[in-house]
């Protein structure tokens, strides 16, 4: 999901506190942040792929995110804070405001980890992160646990969104359609992707067929097309390599 700059990254990344800890990031006691699940923790590669247009990432919306990452830069100014921020997949800028006359956090040095909570922008086509709140992370395992909390929540979404359509592809099986009626749910999808291309002369081809599959079929895919194939439902074009459904 990310490199493996990432190692160097952390091996940079100073804190005030080096012992391992299972403590969040999230200060105790501070309810008005707490995560719920319209904060959405999130790598900065994720970020990037944001924009105006679609804010949206495994099928959610995007409206609230976290994210943890190295503070390469601060920059200070009368009415903003601005922060470079870096983790193992980018860079991304953020913007923090500032009340009048209150001065810019203390707490936030360059070449530490911090934790920000915040909300996406786009500014001259490029996409920033506007900062509600940023505190420093003091140990590993606030590091740790939000790569763990960004792995299960791409786990819990993809899973999602795979159920959905392979009970779309379920529920919309044709009644006079006996074929289907045969097959398990999975070779229904395959089946009913390569007939879905039949006003094409030479069908669609493997590869093609393999981009377009839930993530989950993709191991599967050669042998559900060879059992297609030997029981007759689907036969070879032009190739071996593509399919159309009889």
């Amino acid at each position: 999901m990310w490199s493996n700059t990432g190692a160097e990254n952390t091996a940079q990344g100073g804190f005030m506190d080096e012992s391992y800890a299972t403590t969040s990031a999230q200060p105790k006691g501070d309810k008005d942040t707490n995560r719920s699940s319209n904060i959405i923790p999130l790598m900065i590669g994720h970020l990037k792929k944001c924009t105006r247009e679609s804010k949206t990432i495994w099928n959610t919306n995007i409206r609230f995110i976290c994210i943890v990452g190295i503070v390469r830069k601060i920059t200070v100014a009368t009415t903003k804070v601005t922060y470079e921020l870096e983790d193992e997949t980018g860079t991304i800028t953020a913007f923090k405001w500032l009340e009048a006359d209150a001065p810019p956090p203390d707490d936030i040095v360059e070449d530490q980890y911090a934790q920000v909570h915040g909300s996406l922008r786009e500014q001259d086509k490029k996409t920033h992160v506007f900062v509600l709140k940023i505190v420093p992370v003091k140990t590993y395992a606030q590091v740790f646990s939000h790569l763990l909390e960004v792995v299960h929540m791409a786990m819990k979404m993809k899973k999602s969104s795979i159920q959905s359509v392979d009970d779309g592809m379920a529920n919309n099986d044709d009644d006079n359609d006996e074929t289907c009626h045969s097959l398990t749910t999975e070779q229904k999808i395959i089946y009913r992707m390569i007939k879905s291309t039949n006003n094409k002369e030479t069908g669609i081809e493997r590869s093609e067929l393999k981009s377009q599959v839930p993530s989950n079929l993709l191991s599967k895919v050669d042998a559900i097309l060879d059992f297609l194939a030997s029981e007759g439902h689907i036969y070879t074009t032009c190739t071996d390599d593509h399919f159309l459904a009889t």
